[in-house]
C-alpha cells in the first residue's frame, strides 16, 4: 500500500458482497502442525493453559491462521454482538493490522450472515496510520458488544476499552515487539496458574531468528522467549509448539537458511518460479536490455538461463567495496538483472513482481536510479521486513569486519536471514559468499577474547550467518554464476 494511512472502509464492505472461499485454508489449517496449535489456544480458552508459545519460521501463515483461528473461536456470535469472550490481535505494524483485518473479515464473509454493520459494531482496530471514514466505529472505544479488538502494540488498548473487561491476546511477530516487556511479569503469574485481572492468557507467535534491529537486552525481554524459559522451568500451564511449515518459501530457495538459520526444521511449500526461457527468448531479452548490461552482459545471460530451470541463483561477485556503504559494480549488477529479469517475465506475460532487496539506503537507492523507470520495487531489509514479493534480488552487504567495527551482517547476523527469506517464487543473491564464511571463521579463531564479551545468541547468530554463507558456496553449479 502506498499511502500514509490505511483506510478500512473498502475491507468491511465486502461483508456485504459475493462470499470468499476457504476450502484451502480449511484443508491446511485443521491438519498438523496448525491443529495442534489451534487446540491449544482452545486450552486457554478452557483455563486449562495460560501460555502459549509458537516458534514460527518465514512465510508460515502466522497472520493467516490467527485470522482463520479467531473467526472459529468467535463464530455467528461476534456479528450478533454475542461475543462470550473478548480476543485482542497484537502486532507491532500498521500493515499487519490490515492484512490480518482483511483475511479475518474474508473468512467471516465465508461464514455468510455476517453484515457490514454488525461487523463494525463488533470489531475494533486501532493503529497509527489507521482510517475509517464510513465504518468510524471501528476506531472509536470498545464497548461490551465488542468482541474482537486488533491493534499495535503501541495503543493503549485498555484506556479505550468501557467497561474494561479480562481479554485473551494473540499476539503477532512476537520476536520484534519490544514493547512486550510489560507482560514478561504478568507471564509469570500466569505460569503459575494465577489468572491477571484483565488478562486471562496469551498465544505468541514469532521467529527469533527474525529479530532484527533489537539490542541483545532487548531480546532477552522478548516474549517468546520468556514463554520458553517458563515452560523449560517446568509450568504445567505454559505450552510450547513448533511452526516449522512455510507456505511462501519455494522448496530449494529455502535450502540455504533452512540448514543456516534452522538446523534442518523448514518444510517449503511454496510454488517455485522458473523463468522458462528458451535459448532465442534469452537473446531477445538481452537484445533488450544491451545498453544496461555492457559489461555483465554475459553473466547475466547465464543468469537468465539457469533461472530457467532453478529457482534458487548464486551470483559470485567481488569482495563488496572497502569503505562507503555503496559498491558501484555490484549495484550495476543489480540493476542490470532486475531490468533483464523484468524483461523475461514481460516477454513470457507472467505477472510477477519484482523486488531488490538491499542491505543498506545506498545500495537500494543507487541501484534505483541505475535501473530507471522498470517496474521493480527497491527496498533496504529492514523495512521489507514482514513483507514479500515473488522474485527476490539481494545483494549483499560487506562479507568483511574487524573487532573494531563490526559491519552490517557481524553487528546483527540475523538480517541475512531476514533478507534470504522475502520470495514467494524466485531468490538471487549476489556477493561473494566464501569471503563472508571465511571471515566469520577468522573472527572465531583470531579473537576468542573479543567474542567472550558478545552475548549467548550473538554468538549463536555469527555461527548461523557462517553456516548460511557455507550453502551458497556449497551450491551446485547450476544454480551459481561468477560475475567479475
Amino acid at each position: 500500500m502506498s499511502t500514509s494511512f490505511y483506510n478500512v472502509d473498502r475491507i468491511v464492505k465486502r461483508l456485504d458482497q459475493e462470499q470468499s472461499r476457504r476450502q484451502r485454508v480449511d484443508v491446511v489449517f485443521k491438519g498438523p502442525p496448525y491443529s495442534d496449535i489451534g487446540k491449544a489456544v482452545e486450552d486457554i480458552v478452557a483455563e486449562k493453559l495460560r501460555v502459549v508459545g509458537v516458534a514460527g519460521v518465514p512465510g508460515a501463515g502466522k497472520t493467516t491462521f490467527y485470522a482463520y483461528l479467531l473467526s472459529n473461536l468467535l463464530g455467528d456470535s461476534l456479528c450478533r454482538g454475542a461475543a462470550e469472550n473478548l480476543y485482542i490481535y497484537i502486532a507491532p505494524t500498521n500493515e499487519l493490522l490490515v492484512d490480518f483485518l482483511e483475511k479475518f473479515a474474508a473468512f467471516m464473509s465465508a461464514r455468510g450472515g455476517c453484515r457490514s454493520s454488525d461487523f463494525a459494531k463488533a470489531v475494533r482496530i486501532y493503529g497509527s496510520k489507521i482510517s475509517a471514514s464510513e465504518f468510524t466505529q471501528l476506531l472509536k472505544r470498545a464497548d461490551e458488544r465488542v468482541g474482537l479488538i486488533i491493534s499495535t502494540d503501541w495503543q493503549r488498548v485498555y484506556a479505550r476499552m468501557y467497561p474494561p473487561r479480562p481479554a485473551y491476546l494473540l499476539i503477532d511477530e512476537a520476536s520484534r515487539m519490544t514493547l512486550a516487556r510489560f507482560l514478561v511479569p504478568i507471564a509469570d503469574g500466569l505460569a503459575k496458574g494465577k489468572p491477571d485481572d484483565l488478562i486471562r492468557g496469551f498465544a505468541v507467535i514469532g521467529d527469533p531468528n527474525q529479530a532484527i534491529g533489537i539490542s541483545e537486552d532487548e531480546r532477552e525481554w522478548l516474549l517468546l522467549e520468556k514463554a520458553v524459559q517458563l515452560r523449560e522451568q517446568g509450568s504445567d500451564y505454559v505450552e510450547i509448539k513448533r511452526l516449522d511449515v512455510s507456505m511462501r518459501l519455494p522448496p530449494e530457495t529455502e535450502t540455504p537458511i533452512k540448514e543456516g538459520y534452522y538446523a534442518g526444521d523448514l518444510r517449503a511449500m511454496g510454488k517455485p518460479y522458473l523463468l522458462g526461457l528458451t535459448s532465442d527468448e534469452v537473446k531477445e531479452v538481452m537484445k533488450r536490455v544491451a545498453g544496461d548490461c555492457e559489461r555483465y552482459g554475459g553473466a547475466v545471460e547465464e543468469a537468465l538461463t539457469k533461472l530457467s530451470n532453478t529457482p534458487l541463483l548464486y551470483i559470485e561477485t567481488e569482495v563488496f567495496e572497502k569503505g562507503d556503504q555503496y559498491d558501484i559494480e555490484r549495484a550495476k549488477l543489480t540493476s542490470c538483472l532486475a531490468k533483464a529479469i523484468r524483461a523475461a517475465v514481460e516477454l513470457k506475460k507472467d505477472e510477477k513482481r519484482i523486488a531488490v532487496v538491499a542491505p543498506y539506503g545506498k545500495m537500494a537507492f543507487a541501484a534505483r536510479i541505475l535501473a530507471g523507470d522498470a517496474d521493480i520495487r527497491f527496498s533496504t531489509v529492514a523495512s521489507f521486513l514482514g513483507r514479500e514479493d515473488d522474485i527476490i534480488i539481494a545483494p549483499a552487504a560487506k562479507e568483511y569486519t574487524d573487532i573494531a567495527f563490526w559491519t552490517y551482517y557481524f553487528s546483527d547476523p540475523y538480517i541475512f536471514n531476514v533478507q534470504l527469506s522475502r520470495q514467494r517464487g524466485t531468490l538471487v543473491v549476489i556477493g561473494h559468499m566464501t569471503s563472508l564464511k571465511e571471515e566469520t571463521e577468522t573472527l572465531f579463531k583470531r579473537s576468542e577474547r573479543g567474542l567472550k564479551r558478545l552475548k549467548k545468541t550473538q554468538v549463536e547468530g555469527l555461527r548461523k550467518l557462517m553456516k548460511t554463507a557455507e550453502m551458497f558456496e556449497n551450491l551446485e553449479e547450476t544454480k551459481k554464476v561468477v560475475a567479475r
